[in-house]
């Protein structure tokens, strides 16, 4: 291969790669280098293949098609107002890009005369039947397929599966998508033909080395999370299922819920790896918190050292939201969670979230939020992913859809400042830039910042609100790069904000208890000791299970320094400030 050759190839690379982080631009609104590795990829296999094919011309105008058709399912995501990230572009393109190359490679490679284009033919329709499936769903309801819709159909019998695809499905449009897609295909194999010459063989083998690895690489995206999710639902159902029904003959048997019959609308709000130190509203140096800077009056009571119990969301939560914290002997598995607590006390209770529902970890929180009465997760990712459909914003709007009663726990759950920070606000919340992770950071926290005044303003004029309490699951050590991994742990990790905004009502009727969370503004506080809390300010008790040393709202709170812990109790609490 001359010097020329090698130029101009390599030129046409950077070309190609220009040309789709130009695409991705005009899609996403953002770019950032760092996730664009598998298209350049995916240039550098489509400039190489180019090479093979003995009329260039039919070539590039057969992949300018085909690279439109497998990635249209993109456009669903921007008609519908979804987010769309580079990294999923990345690995979305370089999956199909590879499967696609290989089946023609394979298909010309195949000496059986009219059976190579049976074969590729068969071939094509599994590649295009995810994509003819997810038109289909959205000319039908106007959404994205998932997971949900997926488990509809195979929880079903034949009939009622039936029954539910004429309902979902416009078949007569896709299937006219389907048949353009696929005619375009078999016309780009039959004009395309491989040269014969010296260089095809190594040029053959190194695509095809290539496109392994770009299998390999970009395995989960778009189209193949939809089999991922599904799988990992189906083999958490029946634990799921097992751990639900064990929890409530728990509290059934065991428990007596004592309760005056008060009314009121009781709000927790969960925040996702919010550090305080990174809060104006706790003294840092840029105005990332306007709001809760506004919110100057006796109702708004700011906790200046509360931590969290653990690094993880997991750990952290499952300690939160049930009666086992890091300083009883209690086990687990046999506690009672807040939501069949306040159930049992006659709440009607609400779960809204925007984190996954059933993940590869997460299936103890959504044991948990599956006790609430009404439940609305407008994420539909799953698995060990952080992917987000919408903006934590979105999660207002569903405030409007609950039900309203005169006495609810309503607990909304939010992503937050979850890594990656420039995925969690919309491009015009970059108010601190977006050149590092402290700056893209800070921006999830303004944004955060906004969300929560809009959830307060929805919420506080609600018949019968009493009260709204906001805490991080644990903290961020974005200063150190550490984000919140627990082998690298550092205390950054688990300073997290805690605010509590209680009515004039509650004031009023809970003086005392009011003058106890007061003066526990001070004091020390992990968030393993939220379920006490959240009892106390709704005045539940559990008879014979009451531990009034981890009740704020108690004046016996025991809130010396020697007794907290986190890490699960590795670690003792070291106060910074």
């Amino acid at each position: 291969m001359s010097l020329n050759l090698i130029k101009r190839t390599v030129l046409e690379c950077v070309l190609t790669y220009i040309v789709f982080m130009i695409l991705s631009w005009l899609i996403i609104d953002r770019v950032i280098i760092k996730h664009s590795e598998m298209i350049l990829v995916s240039s550098i296999v489509l400039v190489i293949s180019k090479y093979l094919y003995e009329n260039t011309k039919k070539y590039i105008i057969a992949m300018i098609i085909i690279i439109f058709s497998i990635m249209s399912p993109i456009i669903i995501k921007l008609l519908i107002g979804e987010n769309i990230y580079l990294d999923s572009i990345n690995r979305y393109l370089g999956f199909f890009i590879s499967i696609l190359n290989l089946i023609f490679i394979l298909g010309y490679y195949i000496k059986l005369n009219h059976i190579n284009l049976i074969i590729v033919s068969l071939l094509l329709v599994v590649i295009f039947l995810p994509i003819f499936t997810l038109w289909g769903y959205y000319f039908s309801t106007s959404t994205w397929l998932g997971v949900d819709a997926i488990l509809a159909i195979m929880q079903t019998n034949f009939n009622e599966a039936l029954g539910y695809l004429t309902e979902h499905f416009n078949i007569i449009d896709s299937l006219i998508l389907f048949l353009s897609i696929f005619f375009i295909f078999i016309w780009s194999y039959f004009f395309c033909s491989i040269k014969k010459n010296k260089h095809r063989k190594v040029l053959t083998l190194l695509l095809i080395i290539i496109d392994i690895f770009l299998i390999y690489k970009c395995h989960f995206n778009l189209i193949t999370n939809l089999y991922y999710d599904t799988s990992v639902y189906v083999d958490k159902y029946q634990e799921f299922n097992k751990n639900k029904e064990l929890r409530k003959e728990q509290i059934d048997k065991n428990f007596v819920i004592e309760n005056k019959d008060n009314k009121g609308i009781f709000v927790l709000v969960i925040g996702e790896s919010q550090n305080k130190n990174h809060f104006s509203r706790y003294g840092y140096q840029r105005e990332t918190t306007p709001w809760l800077d506004s919110m100057k009056s006796k109702n708004m009571l700011i906790f200046d050292k509360a931590y969290a119990c653990y690094t993880h969301t997991v750990p952290a939560l499952t300690y939160a939201l049930t009666a086992k914290n890091q300083y009883n002997d209690l086990v687990l598995e046999k506690s009672v969670s807040l939501l069949e607590v306040a159930e049992k006390a006659g709440f009607e209770t609400v779960w809204i979230s925007n984190q996954v529902q059933y993940g590869a970890f997460d299936t103890p929180i959504s044991i948990i939020a599956d006790e609430a009465n009404q439940q609305k997760w407008i994420n539909n990712t799953v698995g060990a992913k952080v992917d987000i459909n919408f903006y934590d914003e979105k999660l207002v709007e569903e405030i409007d859809n609950i039900n309203i009663t005169d006495k609810m726990l309503i607990v909304i759950h939010l992503m937050g400042s979850h890594a990656p920070y420039e995925d969690r606000y919309p491009s015009n919340f970059a108010k601190f830039g977006i050149v590092n992770k402290v700056d893209r950071y800070d921006n999830s926290i303004l944004y955060t910042d906004y969300v929560m005044s809009l959830i307060f303003e929805k919420v506080k004029n609600m018949p019968n609100f009493k009260g709204m309490i906001y805490f991080s699951d644990h903290s961020e050590a974005v200063d150190q790069g550490l984000e919140h991994d627990a082998n690298n742990f550092v205390y950054d990790m688990v300073e997290i904000p805690m605010y509590i905004y209680l009515s004039d009502e509650y004031i009023q009727s809970y003086s005392n208890k009011f003058d106890n969370i007061q003066k526990a503004q001070k004091y020390l506080f992990t968030n393993d000791l939220i379920f006490n809390t959240v009892l106390g300010v709704m005045d539940i008790n559990i008879e014979n299970m009451y531990e009034v040393e981890n009740d704020i709202t108690n004046e016996k709170y025991d809130y010396k320094s020697n007794r907290f812990k986190t890490m699960y109790n590795k670690k003792d609490i070291i106060v910074s400030n």
